[in-house]
């Protein structure tokens, strides 16, 4: 190979796409973050309809234990703005942190869910 063929080859490496580019993270943690908390109000409705758990969120339970739909609806829209505004301001250190946080949270909300599974099967 020549220099030039080299040079050419090695530029296209260095454009091709990657699966997952470095700077798409905060979009993959916000769409993990919408999915989970989709998980989560579901696995809490049906926690809560066969009486395995409780709505830790005061404003929430009264709508869980009254409206199940309206809960979803407000779960469902609340983190989803919060979810907006964080990719809007994604630039800022600020809100890559509380990406990440929200990301964090809603995977040890899941982890409680699992554990609640697991001590009724057991």
């Amino acid at each position: 190979m020549q220099l030039t063929e080299m040079s050419r080859y090695s530029s296209a490496l260095r454009r091709a796409p990657t699966p997952l580019y470095r700077g798409d993270w905060p979009a993959l943690l916000l769409a993990c973050t919408v999915l989970l908390n989709l998980v989560d109000a579901i696995a809490t409705l049906v926690a809560v309809h066969f009486g395995s758990a409780v709505e830790a969120n005061p404003l929430m339970a009264h709508l869980v234990q009254q409206t199940p739909i309206l809960f979803m609806m407000a779960k469902l829209s609340l983190v989803s703005f919060g979810v907006v505004l964080l990719w809007r301001l994604r630039e800022r250190r600020l809100a890559r942190f509380a990406t990440v946080v929200a990301m964090a949270a809603y995977a040890a909300v899941l982890l409680i869910h699992i554990q609640g599974w697991r001590d009724l099967a057991a």
